[in-house]
């Protein structure tokens, strides 16, 4: 089951949070989304989804820093880019 609630109800009482398998909370007034609460049955699976989806970002952002730093070499050093990618990836 699922449902969305207001940080208002959320404040006021989410006691109730653990009967659903996800709760989405809003701002009704500006219907501003703020989040999702995900029942830890869950949660691992999602952890692992969302570890790939950060990681496969990080991938993308160093192909297109590859790109630049071939246009630079000689001007950045003895850096090559494995160098640049251990240096600032965590992956």
């Amino acid at each position: 089951m699922t449902t969305t609630m207001s940080i208002r109800d959320l404040a006021r009482g989410g006691d109730n949070i653990a009967e659903y398998d996800y709760v989405e909370i809003k701002n009704q007034k500006s219907k501003k989304y703020h989040g999702l609460f995900i029942t830890p049955k869950y949660a691992k699976e999602m952890k692992e989804i969302l570890d790939k989806k950060i990681a496969n970002d990080k991938k993308a952002k160093l192909k297109e820093l590859d790109s630049f730093v071939g246009m630079l070499r000689g001007k950045i050093g003895e850096d090559r880019i494995g160098d640049i990618k251990s240096k600032y990836a965590k992956n």
